[in-house]
């Protein structure tokens, strides 16, 4: 009998360790979402739907679009198509700050250089090689297709033989904080207002200069979102 006992308990307790560990794995599994043989952790339960990355138990909340540059020297052909020349792939490869190569491309050419991201325009970037690999993480004004100047964040990943693109990486309450410091009190002044007229380009030029300023000036809602995707960059795996 008292074999029995021992025996059971031994059964009971080693399906109960079993269930915490399936159960562990599983929440870390849910956390993890592969994107072109790279693992992206955002901290929460998330799934890959298409180009998208959502929050598993929130539908709609979006944790960023993904893209990739596969072919270089290639003219994008629409929206949500990305280029970058060979030439500014190998500075960035090799280049000790690839932020400053970003950053001095000035001049705007689509067949050279198209991101998600002006880089014509003012922006926070850091970056950090690890593996061969080099993360860069970029918060600034977002690529507007007919749309009103935005603040957009995302991070590239660089590797040798291709460009991992994510971008509107921005949470929704940091998002919230950015917006009330150029978008609401502007929008509020200019209601109704449509595209194209002559209203919506005086508009469209004052969120570019108050984005453009709380750039220069390292505005604190955008450092924070900044270091958010800076700490995505850092849970990435590789391989």
């Amino acid at each position: 009998m008292r074999k029995y006992i021992i025996l059971l308990t031994t059964i009971l307790f080693a399906f109960s360790g079993c269930g915490q560990s399936s159960e562990q794995i599983a929440d870390t599994a849910f956390s993890t979402v592969k994107v072109f043989g790279l693992e992206f952790d955002f901290g929460v339960p998330a799934v890959r739907n298409g180009e998208d990355i959502k929050a598993k138990e929130e539908p709609y909340g979006l944790l960023a679009y993904v893209s990739r540059i596969s072919e270089f020297d290639r003219l994008p052909d629409g929206i949500g198509d990305y280029a970058m020349s060979k030439e500014i792939h190998a500075e960035i490869i090799s280049s000790k700050n690839p932020c400053d190569v970003l950053k001095s491309q000035t001049d705007f050419d689509m067949g050279e250089l198209h991101l998600p991201f002006y880089m014509n325009e003012p922006f926070l970037c850091s970056s950090e090689r690890r593996d061969g690999v080099i993360l860069i993480s970029i918060v600034g004004r977002g690529f507007p297709f007919e749309s009103l100047p935005y603040v957009d964040g995302g991070m590239l990943i660089v590797r040798p033989d291709d460009v991992v693109i994510l971008s509107g990486m921005i949470k929704d309450d940091q998002l919230a904080k950015i917006n009330s410091k150029y978008r609401d009190e502007l929008l509020a002044e200019y209601p109704d207002v449509d595209f194209p007229t002559a209203e919506w380009n005086e508009l469209s030029d004052k969120m570019e200069a108050e984005i453009a300023d709380l750039v220069n000036d390292s505005d604190q809602s955008l450092v924070d979102a900044l270091a958010y995707i800076e700490n995505v960059s850092k849970g990435t795996r590789l391989d």
